[in-house]
């Protein structure tokens, strides 16, 4: 999605001048408020039969909203009791404001602990559990002649086209593999805040060994920031621990397939690649 920074490039994408008056009596509105403490709106999607995100970190005072986007009647609960939506059909919605710090598990009352979740409540949300990564494979499409056509997508590629969708330099942007979103990032450099997702892992299921330093996983994938599940992964992880418990070191490979109905006169494409973590993210001083 394309980002516009000036009412001049508003007018001229939309043709409507109305657009910089309404953005700038809400700005005026916002700086009248500013003394107003208010945190940012969060989502979580639940789906038939899990939460997305299944790890949510958000700054205090953040709203989560979990939005019923399946068939099934299901709940988002607190396994310590903060908080209960009760039965919600689809479409129905729950909201609940975090103001302490911690870590807040909760699960489905309908489908047990097999459909859990956790949101993380902190102040250091820039840089925790985020690893570079590198994404590769191939895109293929149709061409109008009806061949198939094979173009190579490396890291420097999704990282590029982030850029150019938001007008940023490339140079100051880098992809991370985010634990706590379980998802892959462009963001930036100097502070690790994202700019785009491009590869977001939803449902599936583990197999975990005995001492959790392990896990063999298959999800299902999201594509940018549609919700619809386009694609599949398969991948090992490897966790190495600190003494408090936090992720010190992680080892994240596996292989990744989407099936991308494209628009705008585009054709579909089929993306099969691989990804893998590396060291932790820092941020560039």
């Amino acid at each position: 999605m394309k980002s516009y920074s000036t009412c001049s490039q508003i007018t001229r994408a939309y043709r409507y001048p109305i657009v910089c008056l309404v953005g700038a009596l809400a700005a005026m509105a916002f700086v009248g408020n500013v003394q107003r403490a208010s945190g940012a709106d969060q989502t979580v999607h639940i789906d038939d039969n899990f939460f997305s995100p299944k790890k949510l970190k958000i700054a205090p005072n953040d709203i989560v909203h979990w939005v019923n986007d399946g068939n099934s009647p299901h709940t988002t609960t607190s396994s310590t009791g903060l908080w209960n939506s009760g039965t919600l059909n689809h479409g129905d919605t729950f909201s609940h404001t975090f103001a302490d710090l911690g870590s807040f598990p909760y699960f489905c009352q309908v489908h047990g602990q097999s459909m859990s979740g956790t949101i993380t409540v902190s102040t250091n949300l820039a840089v925790s559990n985020l690893f570079m990564v590198t994404l590769t494979g191939t895109f293929r499409s149709t061409n109008s002649a009806g061949k198939i056509v094979v173009t190579p997508a490396k890291t420097k590629g999704f990282v590029e086209d982030c850029a150019e969708d938001e007008q940023l330099d490339p140079a100051d942007l880098a992809l991370v593999y985010d634990a706590d979103a379980d998802a892959i990032k462009v963001v930036q450099k100097d502070d690790g805040v994202a700019v785009c997702t491009v590869l977001t892992f939803v449902g599936g299921t583990s197999v975990s060994s005995e001492d959790g330093k392990r896990i063999e996983r298959q999800a299902f994938v999201t594509f940018e920031d549609e919700d619809e599940m386009v694609g599949s992964i398969i991948g090992t992880e490897r966790i190495t621990r600190g003494t408090s418990g936090e992720i010190s070191k992680l080892n994240f490979q596996g292989s990744v397939q989407l099936g991308l109905e494209m628009y705008e006169d585009n054709p579909p494409k089929v993306f099969k690649g691989t990804f893998e973590t590396g060291r932790a993210f820092k941020p560039r001083l």
